[in-house]
């Protein structure tokens, strides 16, 4: 079966654009893990670009005070436990002090 001069030109600019688009989402979307790789440097390049773009500078700064709020709140509540810890009586003299007030008890059956 031979295609005739239009449908070849419109194949090929399928083929153009799939494989375009394959290879921009393989350079810059996938995921290949934690480890640095041949595309790390270009995907990190992409993704600044893109937040800048959809951000700008007024969301990067609703960010960072965001990040400083959650920083903050993770701090105090640490302190807050580490208190709480401290002010809590010891296990020990909790179980001493209720057996002596149960070792008046008298059980009947």
């Amino acid at each position: 079966m031979v295609l005739s001069p239009q449908a070849q030109r419109a194949w090929k600019t399928v083929t153009a654009i799939v494989t375009t688009g394959t290879a921009f989402h393989l350079v810059f979307q996938v995921d290949y893990g934690d480890h640095d790789h041949v595309f790390t440097d270009l995907q990190r390049w992409y993704r600044k670009k893109v937040d800048d773009f959809l951000i700008g500078d007024i969301g990067r700064q609703q960010q960072q005070q965001q990040q400083q709020q959650i920083t903050t709140a993770t701090i105090n509540t640490q302190d807050n436990i580490s208190n709480v810890q401290q002010n809590t009586p010891d296990e020990n003299n909790a179980i001493s002090a209720t057996s002596s007030t149960s070792s008046g008890c008298t059980c009947s059956r």
